[in-house]
């Protein structure tokens, strides 16, 4: 399950009913509300992956301030429990919804392969308390995908065979239908 930390602020990250499910995060309590919350994913594990990219299912509305200037997407390798003992990496993200709107929803893809190898935690974080602004940000699906590199052994000769894993729900799945091209191809 992920985990919330509230740090300012009354408002916090709630369960909401939209995208099948999602977490939401509103800066507003009848007007404008400081507030630096984050919502922290379970451990992810990166440790025999490589190629390692982290998408996610997002909306904004009432924002009026670029989204990057208050909305963080960050992940750490060293996440015990306390967000503010913590190293974070912040993420750059690729899309970003205009912010206006609950029609406009994006898929972001940011590339987390520096931390492959590596046991991580994805926090997504919204802090307006060096920039007053109360948008509601709702993040939907989360999912890590990789490649993990096995060995299968076919009749004594090792073959190498390139599998995608997605992470879903807390658990890695194969990606079945996905081809890899070789040199030899």
């Amino acid at each position: 399950a992920y985990s919330t930390f509230s740090l300012v602020g009354d408002e916090v990250w709630e369960y909401n009913q939209f995208f099948n499910g999602n977490a939401a995060m509103g800066a507003f309590n009848g007007a404008d509300a400081e507030n630096n919350d984050w919502l922290v994913s379970p451990s992810i594990d990166l440790t025999d992956l490589t190629e390692s990219e982290l998408r996610f299912h997002q909306v904004i509305n009432y924002l009026d301030v670029a989204p990057a200037e208050i909305l963080k997407v960050k992940v750490s390798s060293n996440f015990t429990g306390d967000v503010t003992t913590a190293t974070w990496t912040e993420l750059t993200v690729d899309q970003w919804p205009a912010g206006n709107s609950w029609s406009e929803e994006v898929w972001s893809t940011m590339d987390i392969s520096a931390f492959d190898g590596s046991i991580i935690n994805v926090a997504f974080q919204l802090d307006n308390t060096n920039l007053l602004d109360g948008p509601t940000w709702e993040i939907g699906e989360v999912i890590v995908e990789a490649v993990a590199d096995v060995s299968v052994e076919v009749v004594a000769e090792p073959v190498n065979q390139r599998m995608l894993f997605s992470y879903v729900g807390g658990s890695w799945e194969v990606v079945d239908g996905i081809d890899y091209l070789s040199a030899p191809d």
